[in-house]
């Protein structure tokens, strides 16, 4: 595994997300409640908490878990990746990666630190793959045991509207995981507002997902691989 300042994910195009791991402790008064469901899709009884979540995946030798996508399938992933996911009749794919870093990088720039973080050079290596790429959402979401930094985003492949969406997961500052979702977008959307009932359900969907992550503790595995 190649180790760079920012290790780039690929899928159709050049992407990454973020989610620094960041333990809290907060009261009951003060604990993050977790963000609404789209408007959309408020009121149907068949899309409430977990429920449009199907599967579940676990990976102690990766140290991560999360829930999955109704319908999603779990398929060969590449060598680089933890695990790949298809639902092949939505168009769907998802991507979990691990990967770590030379050098240590915040999840995002600010002035206490380096002027960009992992978020802008995502964002940044995503326009230059894709000039005319419609960036939806970019900024750090409190997940309660987790920050996550998120970014959405429309792209062009092969003649075809992409909507990507990414997740990093912070577990140090030099070790992060990924979980990236592309759908089919819709063909004329632009920015937040769009009435395509396929994006609202996939964003959704990895919203769902996202909020199901749990980083596993690798010492064990670590302690037995040692012990061979």
């Amino acid at each position: 595994m190649n180790r760079t300042p920012m290790r780039t994910f690929a899928l159709s195009v050049v992407v990454i997300a973020a989610v620094a791991l960041v333990p809290v402790t907060l009261s009951a008064a003060t604990a993050p409640q977790p963000p609404a469901a789209l408007p959309a899709l408020q009121g149907r009884p068949d899309i409430v908490g977990e429920e449009m979540l199907g599967g579940t995946f676990q990976s102690p030798l990766a140290g991560i878990a999360f829930r999955t996508p109704a319908n999603c399938v779990q398929v060969k992933a590449a060598p680089e990746q933890v695990a790949r996911f298809l639902n092949e009749k939505a168009g769907w794919e998802i991507i979990c990666q691990r990967n770590s870093s030379a050098q240590p990088m915040p999840l995002m720039g600010g002035k206490d630190g380096p002027k960009l973080g992992l978020l802008e050079v995502v964002a940044a290596r995503l326009k230059q793959a894709n000039p005319s790429v419609d960036i939806i959402r970019q900024e750090v979401e409190d997940l309660g045991e987790y920050q996550a930094g998120v970014l959405v985003a429309r792209v062009s492949a092969v003649g075809q509207r992409k909507l990507f969406q990414q997740s990093i997961i912070q577990a140090n500052d030099q070790l992060y995981y990924s979980l990236t979702m592309t759908s089919i977008a819709s063909k004329d959307a632009k920015g937040v507002d769009s009435d395509d009932v396929g994006e609202k359900i996939a964003v959704e969907s990895f919203r769902q997902m996202l909020e199901t992550v749990k980083l596993l503790d690798r010492a064990p595995v670590k302690l037995d691989q040692d012990q061979r």
